[in-house]
């Protein structure tokens, strides 16, 4: 089971969409690589926030 899987099973979310990105270009931009947790997390669930 994959990370991304497993927080939806914690919280109860189904991933809804899945999107892709230019990392690459994002990362250069920002000027600092981004964890691959984060990535998948962002390509599954898209745009938003955890909160209560």
């Amino acid at each position: 089971m994959s990370a991304v899987n497993a927080l939806a099973d914690l919280v109860g979310l189904r991933p809804t969409r899945s999107s892709s990105c230019d990392w690459a270009a994002v990362e250069a931009d920002i000027g600092l690589a981004l964890p691959e947790s984060f990535k998948s997390l962002v390509e599954v669930f898209g745009a938003g926030e955890f909160s209560q």
